[in-house]
């Protein structure tokens, strides 16, 4: 090979850094520190990805193409035997001891032999044909190439030694460089190796589905970490989804298969290069009919092959290790607070009320409120926290498919034990309707896969809502009811209504054990104070907040109408205005009630031109005959000449403006116009009682359940 060939790659200043940056170097260049390795001590510093990157981003759905095929060998490979396989293909490649080899480190306990082959391409390979790629060289290792290395936009350290004494071995042999267009990459295995397999499958032709199944199983368990258990069960991770542990993919014992996470039986062949359909006979024959792989048969497991797990806590009973908790309060009780001083925990591994300290770990931040340097430092400085262990998002992020893909890589990347939002809908992004819950599921169920996927901690902080759920706490929560549905436990944070100091978390939802007892805590001085178990409960935290803000809304309400109503208006145009100002229609019929609005029907009675018009008390304006033609209802609504004790027929929409003590009180009821029409109609047709007419009114209108 010409070693002045050069490759496009992207270098990295250390395992944090997310900005690429694009470099070309020789073939020549790269061998010189294959053959000289330096001194590192642990595993960091400059690493190297065989991608290049679209603008600005390490993620995989920024890569565009890579120049080099880089696999690691990890799983009990032999640096001497496994290369013998590359050598048969006579192309080029270099191949490296790495830094864990032969070493007991974390990932490889048994100090087994761990080294990487890195071959440069004839021409680049998009980022869309590299798996086929990376599973024609996983064909040709038996499966002992680390399955992380599907991943596109994988970084890969220099290479290294942990000592100046310590075993390295490294190899560059020369040849061409590898073609990968004149590769049948569905082929199931090269050339070199094909006498491994049964005749059927070296030439990838199958006559019949029983064959193509058959072929299909055998791979499965000949993979390298499959593992039968004593009933029979095979199960083989790390092949069709990319999952390194688990296990998804399974075999029974009557040779059917299939994968818990989705995959489909066409992607697990896919998977190991086989074709879809048998190539004659029996395919031609069903050429028709509609194949069990079309049909995209439910996933159906027994549970006797489930293993139970063993629920992880970061803070028993309040948040669980990889589930989604939410920590939900109003302004002004010190949330952020609490979220530094739970974060300030787990960097120092000084554990939390009730709980023994456990081993420190890392913490990322979203904050969309809180400045990094004027509010967040400050207050992680105040409760003693470990910053060097603790990372904050410093840029604008929508939990939208891109932003749930970016999170999801910052978490790969800084490995936290807790991931904070504060608050959640700070980052739902203003396309997001909050109250509709298909919406909201399209966030809350993604955050709860992540936070499973990588076993950390999710905390989500969000707002209470202005009706508080009607004194419900699991509803109190702004938004939809699908945040608390998705979340395992929900925490409420509030004061007590006899001492505004006195302020406490108390646990409204646990999915996984019984409900935590409140903690109280409480700010001093610009200080938190954790000062144990409280008696507050969530019925007298919503009790007092709602009491608070109801008042406020009211007054707000009452100046809204005021404003609103200085000369008659038609009740419709007031209630989309008050929607629009957040008033909501509870709040809207008190202050309609303290006001004492009159509500009368004006147009033609029976025709679809009445509308009902509300005017404040001693609006004279409103008293006079209506304009254009529209008959005032003095001139359709009076006692009948002939029966004082009868009325006109049309009593039941203009009776609550007649004279009489009894239909004055209709006009303060808080009522919507339909259960006040309903009501008077009531009163005087079946001689109810107001109070009892008014019950049944909204009763008759009130929403249905179901």
């Amino acid at each position: 090979m010409n070693a002045l060939m050069s490759f496009r790659l992207s270098l990295f200043n250390g395992k944090t850094d997310t900005l690429p940056k694009e470099a070309q170097r020789t073939w020549a260049q790269m061998c010189e520190r294959v053959e000289h390795p330096i001194v590192r001590e642990a595993k960091d510093g400059a690493l190297f990805s065989p991608a290049l990157f679209r603008p600005a981003y390490r993620l995989q759905e920024n890569v565009t193409e890579l120049s080099l095929l880089v696999l690691d060998y990890d799983h009990h490979a032999s640096f001497v035997a496994d290369l013998v396989t590359w050598r048969e293909l006579k192309i080029c490649f270099a191949a490296y001891t790495t830094h864990s080899h032969r070493r007991v480190t974390k990932s490889n306990q048994e100090a087994e032999e761990r080294f990487r082959v890195v071959v440069p391409l004839a021409a680049p390979i998009s980022a869309e044909k590299f798996p086929a790629l990376w599973q024609w060289a996983a064909r040709l290792s038996d499966g002992k190439i680390d399955s992380q290395a599907q991943d596109t936009s994988r970084m890969y350290y220099t290479p290294a030694i942990a000592t100046e004494d310590a075993p390295y071995q490294s190899v560059i042999v020369d040849g061409e460089p590898l073609d990968w267009r004149s590769l049948d990459l569905h082929s199931p295995v090269p050339e070199a190796t094909t006498s491994q397999s049964s005749p059927a499958s070296s030439a990838n032709e199958f006559n019949s589905w029983a064959e193509l199944h058959a072929e299909t199983a055998a791979r499965i368990r000949k993979s390298s970490k499959a593992r039968t258990d004593r009933r029979g069960w095979t199960s083989a991770p790390g092949v069709c989804h990319g999952s390194t542990s688990g296990r998804a993919l399974y075999i029974s014992p009557d040779g059917a298969y299939g994968c818990h996470k989705g995959c489909t039986t066409a992607q697990v062949r896919d998977s190991f290069g086989l074709r879809q359909k048998p190539a004659s006979g029996e395919a031609e024959s069903h050429a028709t009919q509609k194949q069990p792989d079309e049909a995209e048969p439910l996933c159906v497991v027994c549970m006797a092959d489930i293993e139970p797990e063993q629920v992880s806590w970061l803070w028993h009973p309040y948040i669980a290790i990889g589930k989604l908790t939410i920590l939900e309060g109003d302004p002004g009780l010190g949330k952020s607070w609490l979220t530094c001083a739970i974060a300030c925990a787990v960097s120092r591994g000084r554990g939390l009320p009730s709980t023994e300290p456990f081993t420190a770990g890392n913490v990322l931040m979203l904050s969309a409120e809180d400045g990094l340097g004027d509010t967040l430092r400050p207050r992680l400085d105040a409760v003693s926290a470990d910053v060097r262990r603790i990372f904050a998002l410093n840029e604008p992020l929508t939990l939208d498919t891109p932003g749930l893909l970016r999170l999801e890589a910052a978490i790969i990347e800084y490995k936290p034990v807790l991931v904070i939002i504060d608050p959640l809908f700070g980052f739902t992004g203003g396309k997001v309707d909050i109250h509709r819950a298909n919406e909201c599921r399209a966030i809350s169920a993604p955050l709860a896969t992540i936070a499973e996927r990588h076993g950390c901690a999710m905390l989500a902080v969000r707002h209470l809502g202005k009706s508080r759920g009607g004194g419900h706490a699991l509803n109190a929560g702004i938004g939809s009811i699908d945040f608390t549905a998705a979340a395992r436990s929900v925490l409420l944070v509030g004061r007590d209504p006899d001492d505004g100091q006195k302020r406490a978390i108390v646990q409204t939802k646990n999915n996984l054990a019984p409900h935590g007892e409140a903690i109280g805590y409480k700010l001093e001085d610009s200080q938190f104070y954790w000062t144990g178990l409280s008696d507050l409960t969530a019925g007298r935290i919503l009790a007092a907040e709602s009491d608070e803000g109801e008042r406020s809304a009211l007054i707000e309400a009452v100046d809204f109408l005021r404003t609103a109503l200085s000369s008659g208006r038609e009740s419709k145009a007031i209630k989309d205005e008050a929607k629009q100002g957040g008033i909501t229609e509870t709040t809207l019929r008190r202050a309609k009630a303290q006001l004492k609005v009159r509500a009368r029907k004006v147009g033609m009675p029976g025709s679809h031109y009445q509308k009902w018009m509300w005017e404040l008390p001693g609006n004279e304006a409103a008293q006079t005959r209506a304009e254009d033609g529209q008959i005032a209802e003095s001139e359709h609504l009076r006692a009948s000449g002939a029966d004082n004790d009868t009325y006109s027929q049309h009593l039941a929409e203009d009776a609550q403006n007649l004279e009489f003590e009894h239909l004055q009180t209709a006009t303060v009821s808080i009522l919507t116009d339909e259960e006040e029409e309903l009501a008077a109609r009531l009163e005087f047709d079946e001689h109810l009682p107001r109070a009892e007419a008014e019950r049944r009114a909204r009763e008759w209108y009130a929403p249905v359940p179901f």
